[in-house]
C-alpha cells in the first residue's frame, strides 16, 4: 500500500525499475497503480532494455510495430516469445540459441556469432603446461 502512497509524479519513476511482473502486480494495488503499470512508456522500454541486442541485429535497431488494438503490454509478452521466429522471416536465417548464455560468462541475451564459438572449439590446446 506504500506505493499507492507515492506522490502521482514519482510513482512512475519507482514503476520504471520493476520487472513485467512486478508491474502487473504493481497494477492490482490501486487504481493509481493501475494506470502507471500499464503505460505503454514503461512497457515499450522494458522491452528495448530486454531484447536490445536482438533489435540492433535483427530488425534494424527499431523494436517491430505493435499491432493495431494492441496494447504494448500485451506485446511484450508476445515479442518476448516469438522474435526469433520474425527475425528467422525478416532474415532469412535460422537461429539457434545453444545453451543457457549466462552460463558461457557472456551476459544475458549476448548474441555470438556461431562461427566464433567454433573456432573456440577448435582452437590448438598447448602440449605442455608451464
Amino acid at each position: 500500500m506504500l506505493l499507492a502512497a507515492l506522490p502521482s509524479e514519482l510513482l512512475p519513476t519507482v514503476a520504471g525499475h520493476l520487472d513485467a511482473v512486478s508491474l502487473l502486480s504493481l497494477a492490482l494495488v490501486s487504481r493509481k497503480c493501475r494506470v502507471v503499470a500499464y503505460d505503454d512508456a514503461l512497457w515499450v522500454a522494458l522491452l528495448s532494455q530486454q531484447l536490445a541486442p536482438m533489435v540492433r541485429s535483427f530488425f534494424d535497431g527499431t523494436l517491430p510495430a505493435v499491432p493495431p488494438d494492441w496494447t504494448w503490454r500485451q506485446y511484450y509478452f508476445e515479442l518476448r516469445s516469438s522474435w526469433k521466429q520474425m527475425a528467422q522471416q525478416r532474415t532469412g536465417r535460422l537461429l539457434v540459441q545453444v545453451g543457457e548464455q549466462c552460463m558461457s560468462g557472456r551476459k544475458a541475451n549476448e548474441l555470438t556469432p556461431i562461427f566464433e564459438i567454433i573456432g573456440e572449439l577448435w582452437r590448438p590446446r598447448p602440449t605442455t603446461y608451464g
